[in-house]
């Protein structure tokens, strides 16, 4: 038996259901009498995720870092991503991940970090 086709009529339908989110692929499929694949290709391409924008951090603040400008990377990091060229408030420079600073995974640099530890230690062994 070959595979059923669907009218215009049982397309724009099929359509709304899956924008609305009232249907299933597998329920749609069943109902229709035809494939789960047939049905997921209907999906309309405004349904499909839009790709993100770039980020544009230049200038902004993220704890101590300020973001200079967009950077290549560092060729030993095998992490993939947008690197940034950022500044600490103690003078140091540093190349970030961009996820990292708007994550707040990245606050300030590694010394900035030893500082803080260290003063920290002298505070609980008065």
């Amino acid at each position: 038996m070959p595979p059923r086709k669907l009218n215009d009529a049982q397309r724009s339908v099929i359509i709304a259901h899956l924008v609305n989110g009232t249907h299933t692929p597998q329920r749609l499929a069943f109902d229709y009498g035809v494939s789960e694949d047939l049905i997921r290709s209907l999906r309309p391409a405004a349904f499909r995720q839009p790709p993100r924008p770039p980020l544009q951090l230049e200038g902004r603040v993220f704890g101590k870092w300020t973001v200079l400008r967009k950077t290549q990377r560092d060729p030993r990091f095998k992490n993939r991503g947008t690197y940034w060229l950022c500044l600490c408030a103690c003078g140091a420079e540093g190349r970030i991940r961009g996820c990292n600073l708007t994550a707040g995974k990245s606050t300030q640099c590694k010394r900035c970090t030893g500082r803080a530890n260290r003063s920290h230690l002298n505070k609980r062994k008065q």
